[in-house]
């Protein structure tokens, strides 16, 4: 049996965007190095973006999470990738995480660790 939460998506829904990369790739003509992925065209996405709680700030396999973290929920088929960034009223954040609830809700949580403005998410 599988819950219908699409009132609330519709009520909560909000844009961001996802900054895909290209995979990061090995230059073995340069010793091996590893060259980083080039930033492709960002795609808008819609989700409910929320503060983390208190019961969500701890510290975790992906380090500790602080008040500028987020969660986001997206209805599915859309998903999110750890390491994915985010961007959201212009402040980018990096997918840490997720909780899987499309069993029986069909929508996933992704973690969101708040990323530096120069860095580029990376």
């Amino acid at each position: 049996m599988e819950f219908d939460f699409s009132s609330l998506f519709a009520e909560y829904n909000r844009p961001f965007q996802l900054i895909p990369r290209t995979p990061s790739d090995r230059d073995y003509s340069r010793g091996g190095q590893t060259v980083k992925g080039t930033e492709l065209p960002a795609k808008d996405m819609q989700g409910i973006v929320v503060p983390l709680g208190n019961d969500d700030l701890r510290f975790d396999t992906a380090g500790t999470y602080t008040r500028q973290d987020r969660k986001i929920y997206l209805q599915e088929p859309k998903t999110l990738a750890e390491n994915d960034v985010v961007t959201v009223d212009s402040l980018s954040y990096r997918i840490t995480g997720d909780k899987p609830y499309g069993h029986y809700a069909g929508f996933n949580v992704y973690y969101a660790k708040r990323t530096s403005m120069g860095d580029g998410g990376r």
